[in-house]
């Protein structure tokens, strides 16, 4: 019974975490939500001495999402992508986004440690976290967002090198 409560606390606990409700999708300009992400985290980027390449083609790109969603996966990826790149001189993090045939793919990428093979398959597991006092939950939240959005979320790394996150649409 102990650990049934237990269990269940965990379930209710993670629920909480994740339950963003139901999307609410407009025609959002890529452009201009990359632009207001780097305005954003513009201090800790600056501190940090990180730059930043943005790159939307075409250049009015629209995304039918939810922006606050949106916004929520690229500031954890931001973020995730500063912590990589601390102590690094020629620090960068591109954003990039471009239309296929019948997808809006976003990528966020940076030259940091990258993520090493062994972790790379467990990165979106709930509550898994390489940093100290990391929470485990923005990778899984982004890719129950984009789950939402009939999308999906990729990730590609080379330790020591890069790290990239590619969310199609």
């Amino acid at each position: 019974v102990k650990r049934s409560g237990g269990l269940n606390d965990f379930i209710n606990t993670y629920n909480s975490f994740t339950d963003t409700g139901e999307p609410s999708c407009s025609s959002v300009s890529v452009q201009d939500l990359f632009q207001h992400m780097v305005s954003l985290l513009e201090d800790e980027l600056n501190r940090q001495g990180v730059q930043v390449e943005v790159k939307v083609t075409p250049p009015g790109l629209q995304l039918l999402a939810d922006e606050k969603l949106v916004e929520q996966i690229i500031i954890n990826l931001i973020k995730n992508s500063l912590y990589a790149l601390e102590m690094k001189e020629d620090a960068a993090i591109s954003l990039r986004a471009w239309q296929t045939e019948d997808k809006v793919v976003l990528e966020v990428g940076d030259n940091g440690k990258g993520i090493s093979m062994e972790l790379l398959d467990t990165v979106f597991t709930p509550f898994f976290t390489t940093r100290k006092g990391g929470s485990g939950i923005g990778l899984s939240l982004a890719r129950q967002i984009m789950w939402m959005h009939n999308g999906s979320i990729q990730v590609r790394s080379k330790e020591g090198e890069y790290t990239t996150f590619t969310l199609m649409f």
